[in-house]
């Protein structure tokens, strides 16, 4: 019984929430099932999927400019055409906009898709946080628990340097804890 409650210990304090974050561009994609259902799977950046709703809010920035500029391109004998490109934005700078998701994908597929027309610098969306062990912090909190369990027997039955060994355990063992007990006060 002992085990099982250091177990639910463990696990509890490497417990991590994590957001799930999705291109706006992959949004577009499941546009029409975003739309009739007001659901889709889609692919997260952090591996899996994930069930996007289509009334959560996300925060995007929208262009305010248009680009201008041109292209410039030199033809060289060993590594073929090369280009430049010098564009400029003018008009206004982007501005972050706070939508739902059926409002970013309701004209997708298009040319007045929000989702595709969303600037790439303010980098993808959140559509919801996932809770799940964190095997890093679990590794932690057992390596500092023998760390202390060891240095606290030294302490007790060693005899001469075992006072050193178990002081340099301990500060293992409280460097190792440092982590989990991030992840607690968060």
């Amino acid at each position: 019984m002992r085990i099982l409650a250091i177990a639910v210990a463990v696990a509890a304090a490497a417990c991590v929430t994590q957001p799930l974050r999705v291109q706006p561009r992959t949004l577009a994609d499941h546009a029409t099932a975003l739309t009739a259902t007001g659901r889709a799977e889609v692919p997260v950046i952090e591996g899996g999927t994930a069930i996007a709703h289509a009334d959560t809010a996300v925060e995007v920035w929208v262009p305010r400019g248009r680009d201008v500029g041109r292209d410039r391109c030199l033809a060289l004998p060993i590594l073929g055409r090369t280009c430049a490109t010098r564009r400029r934005r003018i008009g206004g700078p982007d501005e972050k906009t706070r939508v739902t998701l059926r409002e970013l994908v309701a004209a997708c597929p298009g040319p007045r898709c929000l989702a595709t027309r969303v600037s790439e610098d303010g980098g993808p969306v959140v559509i919801g946080r996932r809770r799940r062990v964190d095997p890093y912090a679990v590794a932690h909190l057992l390596g500092a628990a023998m760390a202390l369990g060891l240095s606290a027997y030294c302490l007790a039955a060693c005899e001469d340097a075992g006072e050193q060994f178990a002081l340099a355990g301990g500060v293992v063992g409280g460097l190792l804890l440092i982590q989990p007990i991030g992840v607690l006060a968060k």
